[in-house]
């Protein structure tokens, strides 16, 4: 039986991300996933403060926003934005940390 390992980098991970808790993960989803490579570069404003707690607050900050918009829907247009951009802090959060394998499957899945 083999072993699972945390994804292997490749890439030198984008700066934000270099010498901090999510480096090798960075690198690997620069290097092996288009769409998170994609989502590191256009949502420069998800990528910052790159701290250990960094991927709990993006998800903390996608919940509160979803709620908000649920407690007070604005248009329909400005609504299906927010939501559209939560799920992008969401899915980078939940990749970068299932990457690292710092977040169990459950909280992964649960995420997402």
């Amino acid at each position: 039986m083999s072993v699972v390992v945390g994804a292997r980098p490749g890439l030198t991970p984008p700066a934000v991300f270099r010498g901090g808790p999510w480096e090798q993960a960075a690198s690997a989803a620069v290097s092996h996933a288009p769409y998170l490579k994609r989502l590191i570069e256009r949502r420069g404003d998800l990528c910052v403060d790159i701290d250990a707690d960094w991927p709990a607050r993006l998800l903390r900050e996608a919940t509160a926003q979803a709620a908000a918009i649920a407690r007070d829907p604005p248009a329909i247009e400005e609504g299906m934005c927010a939501l559209r951009r939560g799920k992008q802090a969401v899915h980078l959060a939940a990749s970068i940390a299932d990457l690292a394998r710092a977040w169990p499957l459950s909280r992964i899945t649960g995420a997402l």
